[in-house]
């Protein structure tokens, strides 16, 4: 094999699939023209690359070592991955500086994805995998990226409950890892192929688990849904790393309580959601019971699995003041009266929403008294703040418990419509 640059040759080598060859010195800024030819058997024609590419007058010599952020993250990437029974993550200074590239791009543009543009300020590459390789580094590579106030725990353990996010967490072997922050940008990179293996998670015999997550991942792993709750159960994932059969071919999957009760879920396999390759996902269309263990059984032509998790306590966290729960009722209409004294709101209801429902217009109106209380949130749909004077006529929505309409039921959000 021979790689050429500019005409002179360079030693070559070829490794994890490719020719590579790295200059004695560092490249001056200019355009550069290279050439690659391997010899084949007498037989085969031998294959022959030229191309050009340009060192920009930026350009750095040395990679700037990793952030105290980075290594903040890698912590808590590995101690997630210590409770999976995996091995720990190398921080590389390559990943985290093309991580933290991207982090000041997203950060600079106001956007989120994995994209970039050319014509924006603080572009690298386009892909994960071109930014990757403008820092040097060449193998496979997964990014995860998000928009979120706090540290590196906060951005990790976000990232880690949301199920397409959490699949690069779960991949067996000794990986390389890179982390990077700007603003409230931050992004991880998860470097390697990684070794054959199961993953689940929960995993077996897991305590502590969420009752609870909030279904605002992009995509949406609901999205196959027509109207999909905002809070959901706890998603919960089998990975199945094989490098002989990359797909795998679910058959059955299903989440039952200690009496054998199933849990509704939504199940997304390869064959239907092309964010899957090698793993299967369960969503609880509703949130887990605090403080009950769950099993789980997924039946693949690969690989069979059959294993319990117990939950923890119950949180609010996941919810808004714009959330349904099991067991509200959410009425939509006008207000027809206040008595500001005795805190009562009457509304004249046209619209009504149940949990994991779609809106629907009532046969004819129906009025409403809600109590209001220091416990009620008062909200607008549109998220603008500022002071409205409730009077008759305003378009709100209510979202109290589900019960009898003929008596004051309490106001748990006041939703302005306007």
């Amino acid at each position: 094999m021979e790689l050429l640059l500019n005409g002179e040759p360079l030693e070559a080598r070829y490794e994890s699939g490719a020719v590579r060859a790295t200059p004695s010195a560092p490249l001056a800024p200019g355009t550069y023209s290279a050439r690659c030819r391997v010899t084949l058997s007498p037989k085969q024609k031998d294959p022959e690359v030229s191309w050009n590419f340009t060192v920009s007058a930026g350009a750095i010599v040395t990679l700037p070592p990793p952030s105290a952020w980075a290594g903040e993250a890698l912590t808590a990437v590995n101690r997630l991955r210590a409770r999976l029974g995996l091995a720990a993550l190398q921080l590389d200074s390559r990943l985290c500086a093309a991580a933290q590239a991207h982090a000041a791009y997203l950060d600079k543009n106001n956007l989120i994805g994995h994209t970039q543009s050319p014509n924006k300020p603080g572009f690298v590459g386009e892909t994960p995998l071109a930014r990757a390789q403008a820092f040097g580094y060449q193998a496979t590579l997964a990014e995860d990226v998000s928009l979120a106030d706090g540290g590196a725990d906060k951005a990790v353990r976000g990232l880690f409950d949301a199920p397409y996010h959490r699949l690069p967490f779960l991949r067996p072997g000794p990986l390389q890892f890179g982390a990077g922050h700007s603003g409230r940008a931050s992004g991880l990179l998860f470097g390697g192929d990684g070794v054959p293996g199961t993953v689940m998670s929960p995993y077996d015999g897991e305590t502590g688990v969420p009752t609870t997550w909030r279904n605002d991942e992009i995509p949406s792993p609901t999205r196959f849904l027509s109207n999909p709750p905002k809070v959901v159960g706890y998603p919960i994932l089998l990975a199945h790393f094989s490098g002989s059969s990359p797909k795998l071919t679910l058959q059955s999957a299903r989440l039952t309580t200690a009496d054998g009760t199933e849990v509704k879920c939504q199940i997304n396999t390869p064959g239907q959601d092309r964010e899957l390759t090698y793993a299967c996902l369960l969503v609880p269309l509703a949130p887990l019971k605090p403080a009950t263990t769950y099993t789980v059984e997924v039946i693949a032509r690969e690989v069979t699995r059959r294993w319990r998790f117990t939950t923890g306590g119950a949180s609010e966290a996941d919810y808004s003041p714009l959330d349904l729960r099991p067991g509200d009722l959410k009425l939509v209409g006008a207000v027809e009266k206040m008595e500001k004294r005795k805190e009562l709101l009457t509304l004249r209801v046209v619209r009504a929403q149940s949990y994991g429902a779609s809106e629907q217009n009532l046969p004819r109106p129906v009025s409403v008294t809600l109590k209001l209380s220091a416990q009620t949130h008062f909200v607008s749909q549109s998220g603008r703040g500022g002071t409205v004077n409730i009077a008759p006529g305003l378009p709100l929505a209510v979202i109290a418990p589900n019960g009898p309409l003929d008596r004051p039921i309490p106001a748990r959000s006041v939703i302005l419509l306007r």
